[in-house]
């Protein structure tokens, strides 16, 4: 495990956070953490195979599960047909990392002494799959309050060919802009596209496994497609600010809200 340093927001990590609405700590999970999430949502997907295509989206224990709609002609296995899970944090092994006091710490200093988490997905970034275009994640929270941070923790590396996200620096100033859905053929469900934004300036974020991103969700984001044959894996995790109401329709299913922070103190779970 790390050395507990390595989770510090320290000043030039803060700076990086007001001034760009992103921050990264680097090495921040170990390689069994890593191994075991990759294996946890392999089983997953396994399984809801074994279920049945007949199934719906939230028969396996409560995982709502997202088809790849861009397969490689050459997948195989479950998993490959498979582009997210979501409503993991409750389970193991992703709610120790979701509740780990080194990441909970982080959280408290940039959203204050109560804090919950909303929504977990793994991401599954299969060979020749679609990236996911350019948007703001507070586009798909209808909540009370905006900018909840997203925590994003590269399973396997993340690089320029597999696939890995790109992020406009200070675009977590802007409000949420004008978002369209995703017109390629075979696009992932509800992705969806920017379309009002000069992106010209995004940088790449390059990761190794078990780096950690940490970013504001107004920040536009995006990835680009899988052109190489690993799978780019990826858990993430975001967190509000406790008293925000989600005003969300009851055909919404992917949020569970649950505490994990109050009065500056871990929540069992």
């Amino acid at each position: 495990m790390p050395d507990s340093s390595t989770a510090t927001l320290d000043r030039e990590h803060l700076d990086q956070w007001e001034r760009d609405g992103f921050t990264v700590i680097r090495g921040f999970a170990d390689p069994d953490t890593c191994r075991a999430q990759l294996a946890a949502a392999i089983a997953l997907s396994r399984a809801k195979a074994d279920v049945g295509a007949a199934a719906g989206p939230d028969d396996v224990a409560g995982v709502y599960v997202v088809p790849e709609g861009h397969p490689s002609a050459s997948a195989a296995n479950p998993e490959d047909f498979v582009a997210k899970l979501f409503k993991l944090h409750g389970r193991d092994p992703f709610v120790t990392f979701v509740r780990d006091p080194r990441l909970l710490a982080v959280l408290t200093s940039l959203l204050g002494d109560d804090v919950d988490v909303f929504l977990s997905q793994f991401i599954f970034k299969a060979p020749e799959a679609y990236g996911q275009p350019w948007h703001q994640d507070s586009y798909y929270f209808p909540f009370s309050e905006s900018h909840q941070i997203g925590v994003w923790l590269a399973v396997t590396r993340a690089t320029l060919a597999n696939g890995c996200l790109w992020v406009v620096p200070g675009s977590h100033r802007e409000p949420i802009h004008t978002h369209v859905p995703d017109d390629r053929p075979n696009a992932t469900q509800a992705y969806t596209r920017i379309i009002d934004h000069d992106t010209s300036g995004a940088v790449p974020m390059e990761m190794q496994p078990g780096d950690l991103l940490l970013f504001d969700s107004h920040l536009m984001h995006s990835s680009t497609d899988n052109t190489t044959e690993e799978v780019r894996a990826a858990y993430v995790v975001h967190y509000s600010r406790a008293g925000v109401v989600d005003h969300s329709p009851e055909s919404v299913t992917v949020f569970d809200w649950a505490p994990v922070v109050r009065s500056g103190v871990p929540v069992d779970p």
